[in-house]
């Protein structure tokens, strides 16, 4: 069941068909990868880094690429009428990965009881 103002879309999980999160995942910020991002800078990119700036160095450009990320959405297929419906977009709180994988199990679970 989704909201929109005065608009409610509801569809039973027996049609929900094609779950689909785009976009990239947030990065994983646990303390087993936490030494990943920790690479030792040299001298040479220490002085680049004080006249020309953060960004213009290696370090700076990595920092910068992973910052980067896709809008995220979450989405799927409504087989009564095969029109997508569109759970979360990038404005919305939470995970939409963790929802659609929650999603997926839930549809499964009851397409496989009908």
């Amino acid at each position: 069941m989704k909201q929109e103002g005065d608009k409610i879309i509801y569809v039973p999980l027996m049609y929900v068909r094609h779950v689909t999160a785009r976009g990239a995942p947030p990065p994983d910020r646990s303390v087993e990868n936490a030494h990943v991002d920790k690479q030792i800078s040299g001298v040479g990119e220490n002085v680049l880094g004080f006249f020309a700036g953060r960004g213009f160095t290696p370090s700076g450009e990595r920092w910068r690429r992973k910052r980067m990320r896709t809008p995220t959405s979450l989405a799927f297929v409504d087989s009564r009428t095969d029109d997508e419906v569109i759970v979360i977009s990038d404005g919305s709180y939470g995970d939409p990965f963790l929802i659609a994988a929650l999603l997926k199990q839930y549809a499964a679970s009851v397409q496989h009881i009908a």
